[in-house]
């Protein structure tokens, strides 16, 4: 892969942690223990990412709702558990190696929303 190439959402998977995204922040959010994201790529597709509390301070001042950035070097995991933020099998890990380049240019949705009727949601269809 050239140094220049851009992956999508949709080709994060476990066995591949050489990738590099451009994604828009949709979320984000503080906890005691982590700062959490949804990420939306340029076609719409969203993924969670995760910096644990000890990393914080290394990449919050990069990161906005609503800014674009190019993501490279973190982990993937699989996105486990009863209560999902995303239905996407993996989830991104910001690593001390993660950088974080902050851009202008995003040729995908504003805000991803992703409306689903209360009967799927109760049966747990879309997961």
């Amino acid at each position: 892969m050239s140094q220049d190439a851009l992956n999508f959402i949709h080709e994060i998977n476990t066995q591949n942690d050489c990738l590099k995204i451009k994604v828009r922040i949709v979320r984000i959010w503080k906890q005691s223990f982590s700062l959490d994201m949804i990420l939306m790529d340029e076609k719409g597709k969203k993924i969670q990412g995760t910096i644990k509390a000890k990393l914080i301070h290394n990449f919050e001042r990069f990161l906005a709702e609503g800014s674009i950035v190019v993501l490279s070097n973190f982990g993937v995991a699989e996105n486990s558990g009863n209560y999902r933020i995303i239905n996407h099998p993996c989830k991104l890990n910001f690593y001390h190696t993660t950088t974080v380049k902050k851009i202008e240019v995003f040729d995908g949705p504003v805000y991803g929303f992703g409306f689903v009727k209360f009967h799927d949601i109760n049966n747990k269809k879309n997961w």
